[in-house]
C-alpha cells in the first residue's frame, strides 16, 4: 500500500515537471534540496548497507547450500555416467531421432577382473565354453566338411611294361642274348603282378553285409547334423568336462556378459556421438549456404522462385525450428524472413542434444548455445569468381548488376548457384536423414537384444545364486579327487623311482658277474702260468672255494651296534641250491706240501676278492627283494586309489547330474515378437477351436486368433530353422529321385559288367583248358608253374655261373703264369739237387770211414777197460723217463678227481682248473659259485 502511496506521488511529480517544462534534476541536486536530517539518512544507508550486507551472507548459505546439493546429486548419479542420454534429431519430421544409451562406467575391480580373465583365456588359448555366445545357445561344434576316406593303393596302369623296361634297360648290352633264366625271371615278375592285382581286388570287393560309402558319409552326416540327442533334463544324461559348472565359470560368463553389453552400448554411443557431431558441422554449412541465398534473392528479386525455395527450405527444416523455439513464418511470409527464421534456428543448440546443464537448477532452463553469424554481402564472391570481398568488391559486384551489359549473365550465374546451393542443401538433409533412420532402426533391434541379453544376465544370477549354495559340496568332491590324484602321482613316482632302482641293481649285478668271470679267468691263469701247479689244482681249488667266516665290516659311524666280531649267519650260502654240500667246519687255510706259497697267496687273495663280491651280490640281493616287496606294496596303493578315483569320479557325475537338474528347473526368459508368433488356431462361426491349422486356407465365417493356453504342446522355433524344415521336405523329395536314378544306373552296370564278367571267365576257362592239355602232352601230368621254373636254373644262379667263368678264366691264366715260374724255379732246384747229391755222397762215404774208425778203436778199447757196470748218465735217463711217467699219472688222477666233483655236486659250480674238459663243463652249465645266477 505504501509502495502504492510512494509510486502515485512520484507520477504526479514527473507530470508537473513535464508540464512546467522543467529539467530534471541530478542525484546531488535532488539529494540537497530534499535532504531534511543528514544523519538521518546516513543512519538510514548505513542500516540498509547492513541489511544488505546480511542479506548476502544469507543467500550465501543458500547459494553455497545448493551448490553442494547439487554437487553431491551430480556426484550419485552422474559420476559413475560413462555417456548421458543425447537424443540428435532430424532436419525435418521425415525420419525420427536417434539417441545414445545412458551407460555407466565400469567400476575399476570390474576393469582388474576381466584383465586377469582375458589373460587366463589367453594363456589357455580357447575361451573354453566362457564365450557370451554360449550364454544364449549351448553350441555342438558340427563338421560339415565331407572327409574323403584312403581307399587301399591301386596298381599303376603300365606296370607290366615298367618291368619289362627295367629289365630290358639291365640287359642293355646284352639285348642280343636274352637268357633262358632271364626270360623265366620276366614271366615270374608279370605273375606276381597279376597275383598282387587280384588279391587287391578282391580285398576292395565289398562285403554284401557292409553299407556303401555314400550311405556310410549321409548316415554320419545325419548324425553329426541331429546334435545330442539325449536332452540335459535326462536323468541319464552324461555332463563333459566342458559342460559342467560352478559358480566360478558362472561368474566369468556374466562377467563377460556385462562386458559385451558395455562394449555394444559404447560403440552404438560413438556412432550418434559422430552423428552429432556431423549434425552441429552441417549447421554451420547450412547457415553459410542460406545466408548466400539470403543475398542471392535480395540480389535478383524473383519472387516466384523464391516463394517456391522458401516453402521447400521451410518444410526441410521444419522439425529444427520447432525444436529451437522459433516461431514459424505465416503462410504469406516473404522468402528473407523464412530464411532468417531457419538461420536463427539453425544456431541453436538443442538441449536434447546437449544435455550437460540438465541439473543446473535453473527454473527458465538451459540457455542455447548460438554458432557463430556468418559473414555478410556473400554474393560479391559469388558474382566475381571468389575475390576477396572488400568495399570496392562489394560496389564492384552492385555495378555489375545494374550493368545492362552484363546484367544478364550475372544474374544467370546467381540463379546457377542459388539451384546448386539448394540441391546441395537438400543432398545433405536427405543423406543424414536417411542415416538418423538407420541408426534409429537399429537401435531398435539392438535394444531387444539387449534386453534379452539382461534378461539372460538375471537368469545366470538365479543360477549363479543356486551353484553358490551347491559350492560347499561340490568343493569337497573335487577336494576328494584331487587328494586321490595328488597320492597316485605320488605313488607312480615311487613305481618309477622302484623300476629305475631295479634297473641300477641288474647294472651292479652284471658288473659283478664279470668280476666273478675275470676271477675265475685269473685263477685259472695262476694254474696254468705256474709250472708244476698243475698236480696241486685240486687243493688249490678246495682253498679257493672254500667257505669262511669273516669279521663284519664297519660303517662309517661307527655304532656300537656294529661291534659284533664275526658273522655267523650264512643264510646266503644256504639260497644258492638246497642240494648243495653243507658248510664245512672252519679248518685253517695251510698251503698244499710241495706248492709254492706264492700260489698259494695269490689264490688265497683272489679267494677273499671272491667272498666280497658274494657278500655285494648278497647285499644287492636283499635290497632287490626290498625293492619287490616295496614295488608289490606300491602297485596294491595303486589299485586301491584307482578305484578310490573312480568312485570319486562317480560322486562328482552324479552331483553333476543332480546339479544340473536344479539348474533346469529355473525358469528361462524368451524373448519373441508378435510377428514370430506362429501357433494361430482357427475358430469357426461357431466359436469351435482347431488349433494347429493355422497355414490352411480359411473358410467363410472362420477367424484366426491365439490360443488361450499353451498347453497344446506348441514348440518354439527360430524362422530360419522352420524354413528349413520345410525346404528338407522338397530337397528329401529331390533326393529320393535322385537315389532311385542311381539305384536304377548302378542295377544297369551291374548287368554289364556282369555280361563281362562272365565272358572273361569263359575266355580264362579256355585258356585253363589249353593250358592243362599242353602240360599233358609235355610232362604227362598236371605241374605247378612256380615249382617247375624253381627246379630250374634261377637268375641269380646263372649269374653266379658267368662270374665262376671269368674266375676261372682268371685262375687259369694266373696258373699259367705260376706254372711257366715253376718250370724255370725247378729247374735251379734240379741243378741244385744234383749239386747237393754229389755233397752228400762224399759226407755218406766220410761217415762210413768214421764208422769204421769208430769201431776199430772200440774193440781197442774193450780189450783193454775193465767192466765196471752202468754208468751215471743212463741212470739220469732213466730217473727222467720214470718222473715224466709220475706226472703222467697225476695228471690223469687230477682229471679224474674233477669229474668226480663234478657228479658229486650234481649241478654245482665247476672252476676251471686243471683239464679242457672241465672248463667246457663249466661253459655247458653256465653257473657260479655263489648261486645267484
Amino acid at each position: 500500500m505504501l509502495r502504492q502511496q510512494l509510486e502515485d506521488i512520484r507520477s504526479a511529480f514527473h507530470k508537473e515537471v513535464e508540464e512546467a517544462n522543467l529539467q530534471p534534476l541530478t542525484v546531488k541536486e535532488a539529494a540537497t534540496l530534499f535532504t531534511v536530517d543528514d544523519e538521518y539518512v546516513q543512519s538510514l544507508r548505513h542500516q540498509i548497507d547492513s541489511t544488505v550486507e546480511e542479506v548476502n551472507i544469507e543467500m550465501a548459505y543458500d547459494v553455497e547450500k545448493s551448490k553442494l546439493g547439487v554437487s553431491k546429486v551430480e556426484d550419485h548419479f552422474l559420476r559413475d555416467v560413462d555417456c548421458e542420454a543425447i537424443q540428435v534429431q532430424s532436419f525435418d519430421q521425415s525420419a525420427p531421432s536417434v539417441g545414445t544409451f545412458r551407460v555407466q562406467t565400469l567400476p575399476e575391480h570390474f576393469h582388474e577382473e576381466l584383465t586377469r580373465l582375458k589373460g587366463l583365456l589367453e594363456r589357455s588359448g580357447s575361451r573354453k565354453g566362457f564365450a557370451c555366445q554360449e550364454v544364449f545357445i549351448g553350441t555342438i561344434g558340427l563338421r560339415s566338411r565331407r572327409q574323403e576316406e584312403k581307399k587301399p593303393p591301386r596298381a599303376a596302369p603300365g606296370a607290366d611294361g615298367m618291368i619289362v623296361s627295367s629289365l630290358g634297360e639291365h640287359a642293355d648290352g646284352q639285348q642280343r642274348t636274352l637268357t633262358t633264366a632271364l626270360k623265366r625271371e620276366m614271366r615270374r615278375a608279370k605273375r606276381e603282378h597279376r597275383r598282387r592285382q587280384l588279391e587287391e581286388l578282391k580285398n576292395a570287393k565289398p562285403d554284401g553285409s557292409i553299407d556303401g560309402e555314400m550311405d556310410v558319409e549321409a548316415i554320419r552326416r545325419a548324425e553329426a547334423g541331429m546334435g545330442h540327442y539325449v536332452l540335459r533334463s535326462s536323468p541319464n544324461y552324461q555332463l563333459r568336462d566342458s559342460e559342467r559348472m560352478n559358480t566360478d565359470i558362472k561368474r566369468r560368463q556374466m562377467l563377460l556378459l556385462e562386458e559385451a553389453l558395455h562394449t555394444i552400448q559404447s560403440n552404438f554411443n560413438t556412432e550418434v556421438l559422430e552423428l552429432r557431431a556431423q549434425r552441429r558441422r552441417l549447421r554451420v554449412q547450412f547457415i553459410e549456404d542460406l545466408t548466400k541465398l539470403k543475398d542471392i534473392s535480395s540480389s535478383i528479386l524473383n519472387r516466384e522462385e523464391d516463394a517456391a525455395l522458401g516453402h521447400a527450405l521451410e518444410s526441410m527444416f521444419l522439425n529444427q525450428c520447432r525444436l529451437a523455439g522459433v516461431p514459424q513464418q505465416p503462410s504469406d511470409g516473404s522468402y528473407t524472413a523464412v530464411l532468417e527464421t531457419i538461420i536463427e534456428a539453425l544456431r541453436k543448440d538443442l538441449p536434447e542434444e546437449y544435455p550437460d546443464g540438465r541439473y543446473n537448477l535453473v527454473t527458465e532452463g538451459r540457455a542455447s548455445t548460438l554458432l557463430p553469424e556468418p559473414p555478410r554481402e556473400q554474393v560479391s564472391d559469388l558474382i566475381l569468381g571468389g575475390l576477396p570481398s572488400a568495399a570496392v568488391n562489394r560496389n564492384q559486384a552492385r555495378s555489375l548488376l545494374w550493368d545492362r551489359s552484363e546484367s544478364g549473365r550475372v544474374r544467370e550465374q546467381l540463379v546457377s548457384a542459388q539451384k546448386d546451393i539448394f540441391l546441395r542443401v537438400k543432398c545433405a538433409v536427405d543423406a543424414f536423414n536417411k542415416r538418423v533412420a538407420a541408426l534409429s532402426n537399429d537401435k531398435s533391434k539392438l535394444h531387444a537384444d539387449l534386453k534379452m541379453a539382461q534378461t539372460s544376465l538375471i537368469t545366470l544370477y538365479e543360477e549363479l545364486v543356486l551353484l553358490s549354495n551347491l559350492e560347499e559340496a561340490d568343493a569337497t568332491l573335487y577336494a576328494k579327487l584331487d587328494k586321490s590324484v595328488d597320492d597316485m602321482t605320488v605313488v607312480m613316482k615311487s613305481i618309477e623311482e622302484c623300476q629305475k632302482s631295479l634297473l641300477d641293481k641288474r647294472t651292479e649285478i652284471d658288473a659283478w658277474q664279470v668280476e666273478e668271470s675275470r676271477l675265475q679267468s685269473e685263477f685259472s691263469n695262476i694254474i696254468n702260468d705256474n709250472p708244476g701247479a698243475d698236480q696241486f689244482s685240486s687243493a688249490l681249488m678246495k682253498i679257493y672255494r672254500r667257505k669262511v667266516k669273516r669279521p663284519k665290516k664297519k660303517e662309517g659311524g661307527g655304532d656300537d651296534d656294529d661291534d659284533e666280531s664275526f658273522d655267523t649267519d650264512l643264510d646266503s650260502d644256504s639260497d644258492v641250491d638246497s642240494n648243495a654240500e653243507e658248510i664245512e667246519e672252519p679248518e685253517e687255510d695251510v698251503c698244499p706240501p710241495g706248492c709254492d706259497q706264492a700260489v698259494f697267496k695269490t689264490v688265497i687273495g683272489l679267494r677273499d676278492k671272491r667272498l666280497d663280491m658274494e657278500e655285494a651280490l648278497t647285499e644287492i640281493q636283499k635290497a632287490v627283494d626290498e625293492i619287490k616287496k616295496t614295488h608289490t606294496r606300491l602297485l596294491q596303493k595303486e589299485k586301491a586309489l584307482d578305484k578310490e578315483q573312480m568312485q570319486a569320479e562317480e560322486k562328482i557325475q552324479h552331483f553333476q547330474t543332480e546339479k544340473q537338474q536344479k539348474l533346469n528347473l529355473l525358469h528361462t526368459v524368451l524373448l519373441l515378437r508378435f510377428s514370430q508368433m506362429k501357433c494361430l488356431s482357427v475358430v469357426g462361426g461357431d466359436g469351435e477351436e482347431f488349433p494347429g491349422v493355422g497355414q490352411c486356407a480359411l473358410l467363410p465365417g472362420q477367424t484366426l486368433r491365439l490360443p488361450e493356453t499353451l498347453d497344446g504342446g506348441q514348440v518354439v522355433f527360430t524362422k530360419t530353422a522352420l524354413q528349413r524344415l520345410r525346404q528338407r521336405i522338397t530337397d528329401l523329395h529331390g533326393e529320393k529321385a535322385s537315389v532311385r536314378r542311381e539305384y536304377r544306373e548302378l542295377k544297369r552296370v551291374y548287368g554289364v559288367r556282369a555280361q563281362e564278367n562272365k565272358k572273361i571267365g569263359e575266355n580264362l576257362k579256355e585258356l585253363e583248358r589249353k593250358l592243362e592239355e599242353i602240360q599233358q602232352l609235355k610232362f604227362g601230368q598236371l605241374v605247378d608253374i612256380d615249382d617247375l621254373e624253381k627246379s630250374g636254373i634261377s637268375r641269380e644262379q646263372e649269374e653266379l655261373e658267368n662270374r665262376l667263368r671269368d674266375t676261372e678264366v682268371q685262375m687259369h691264366k694266373r696258373l699259367a703264369e705260376w706254372e711257366a715260374k715253376m718250370k724255370e724255379e725247378t729247374q735251379v732246384h734240379v741243378e741244385l739237387t744234383r749239386s747237393n747229391t754229389e755233397v752228400m755222397e762224399d759226407i755218406a762215404k766220410l761217415g762210413q770211414c768214421r764208422v769204421i774208425l769208430d769201431a776199430e778203436l772200440d774193440g781197442r778199447i774193450a780189450r783193454v777197460a775193465l767192466d765196471e757196470g752202468p754208468t751215471s748218465d743212463g741212470k739220469e735217463i732213466e730217473y727222467e723217463r720214470m718222473q715224466d711217467l709220475l706226472n703222467m699219472q697225476r695228471k690223469e688222477i687230477a682229471t679224474l678227481q674233477a669229474e668226480i666233483e663234478l657228479f658229486r655236486r650234481k649241478g654245482g659250480h665247476i672252476y676251471t682248473t686243471v683239464t679242457s674238459m672241465e672248463a667246457r663243463d663249466y661253459a655247458l652249465t653256465g653257473k657260479r659259485t655263489n648261486g645267484l645266477g
